[in-house]
């Protein structure tokens, strides 16, 4: 059994929330973003669930943070998506920043004056 327990709602047909607690306690959005930066078990915890899905493909979402919302209780949607199954990765388009020992990588996307995003993606290129 895992450290972790995953709660899962279906909020409406082809939409799923989840929610990770620890204990009786839900993770916080800098638990998890410290928890994918340092526990390797997290990570391999995390990416089963993301796998799990009964979804062919779907869209991960997950609010936007700021200094506020770090500390409430970390939740994501897997949104079903009919038209990702027929598209090709294209793993060049961000090589730039994948290191073979690194399990996570973060980077800025979408940086404007009044906007910013930053992605947390799996490295494929890890073992």
């Amino acid at each position: 059994m895992h450290m972790w327990q995953v709660e899962k709602t279906e909020i409406e047909s082809g939409v799923n929330q989840y929610r990770i607690r620890r204990g009786p306690n839900y993770l916080s959005y800098g638990d998890w973003i410290e928890l994918l930066k340092s526990s390797t078990a997290f990570v391999e915890f995390y990416v089963a669930l993301l796998k799990a899905s009964q979804y062919a493909a779907y869209f991960w979402e997950v609010k936007p943070l700021d200094e506020k919302s770090v500390a409430e209780p970390f939740e994501f949607v897997l949104v079903e998506s009919s038209s990702l199954p027929g598209i090709k990765a294209n793993p060049s388009a961000f090589s730039e920043h994948f290191k073979q020992e690194e399990l996570v990588v973060t980077f800025p996307n979408l940086v404007t004056k009044i906007n910013s995003s930053i992605l947390i993606l799996v490295n494929f290129l890890s073992d």
